[in-house]
């Protein structure tokens, strides 16, 4: 049966019968996401619950259970509703500036890496940007603001920069009125000076260090493990809880657990965890690897999660974090300062040289 007068209201039958060891329609889950709620059912009882969409003059013959199910399911009154896609620059809350094309890594991984020219955006530039960010002409002062310091190479080889985005943008939304102003910052862990680091505690600035924590993994795909470590846990003993970013790829993704366990030991002051996965097309060229992969993934993460959780470490990924959102799709559109004092509407697309560049600059 198509049950497509459950789906027209938002209400999508999932068959999971396989898990059980049935036949796939045996059982499902239905889930309403925009009423948050979900329900695992038998075939015949998923039938009713058509019914009661389909054949309303009949909703007095169902069994009592199902009437209150759908009623639960059909909130309409009280469902959520998807965050906003971006879709006009001048109602933008959020920023993203990549202050520079350089880096000190040569990551395995790195998306970036064939658009480095070692360019580095004015100050000029930089400052008529966050001027016309925050403006209490073009949004309401209503709104809080937010920037993320990222890399299109690593943000602290321009601290000078840095330290500009950080220190002006605080002093314009006070001028402004603005209701806050939130700024976090991506680095690769390998530069941070005392400057650096009471700068960061003065405004209270989240640091999110791009690091893969088992020392092998870490020499093996981005390198300069003893450097990173060290600087971890200065920045810990000033204060400073950073959050840890590992990418899993093929060389780390049995290790998650390991992960974990690491962090506990050698870095106890760590705020979070994420764990991204990354997937190499020169490597993974099978559909069937690739699937492998996401499985293992899966069901690693979700290990290491409850492993963190029951240790008071919080795990999270980007896909995790989305499930838990209601969206329309997994990137709204960004608004992103490039070092070459370009627009963006992707934080990952920055210098000429890289894939779908033309598409996506703007302004």
């Amino acid at each position: 049966m198509e049950y497509d007068r459950l789906i027209e209201n938002d209400i999508f039958p999932i068959p999971v019968g396989d898990e059980f060891g049935k036949d796939s329609n045996e059982i499902n889950i239905v889930y309403s996401p925009l009423t948050d709620r979900a329900i695992l059912v038998t075939h015949e009882y998923l039938d009713m619950m058509y019914s009661y969409m389909a054949q309303p003059e009949n909703r007095e013959m169902l069994p009592e259970s199902v009437t209150e199910v759908m009623n639960s399911l059909t909130d309409f009154e009280n469902r959520k509703k998807p965050a906003l896609l971006a879709d006009n620059p001048n109602t933008y809350t959020r920023m993203a500036i990549l202050p520079n094309n350089v880096c000190n890594f040569k990551c395995s991984y790195c998306y970036s890496a064939h658009g480095r020219s070692g360019k580095v955006i004015s100050k000029e530039i930089l400052k008529a940007s966050l001027d016309h960010f925050i403006d209490n002409e073009r949004i309401s002062a209503d709104n809080k603001l937010a920037i993320s310091i990222l890399g299109g190479g690593e943000p602290m080889l321009s601290w000078d920069l840095v330290k500009f985005i950080i220190e002006y943008s605080n002093e314009r939304a006070t001028r402004m009125g603005f209701r806050g102003m939130d700024i976090n910052l991506v680095t690769n862990g390998s530069i941070f000076t005392q400057d650096m680091i009471d700068t960061i505690k003065k405004y209270k600035i989240p640091i999110s260090i791009s690091f893969e924590i088992l020392e092998e993994i870490q020499n093996l795909q981005r390198g300069h493990y003893d450097k990173v470590r060290e600087n971890i846990n200065w920045i810990i003993s000033e204060g400073i809880r950073p959050q840890l970013r590992a990418c899993i790829t093929q060389d780390n993704i049995s290790l998650m657990k390991r992960m974990i366990e690491e962090v506990l030991e050698k870095f106890p002051g760590t705020r979070e965890v994420m764990m991204e996965y990354v997937t190499d097309p020169e490597r993974m060229t099978d559909p069937m690897v690739v699937r492998s992969f996401y499985e293992q993934y899966i069901n690693n993460f979700f290990e290491a999660h409850d492993y963190a959780a029951e240790h008071g470490l919080l795990l999270d990924c980007s896909a995790y974090r989305n499930f838990n959102l209601l969206i329309q799709r997994f990137c709204p559109g960004d608004n992103t300062l490039t070092a070459y004092g370009e627009i963006s509407v992707c934080s990952r697309i920055g210098a000429p040289a890289d894939v779908g560049y033309a598409e996506s600059i703007y302004g």
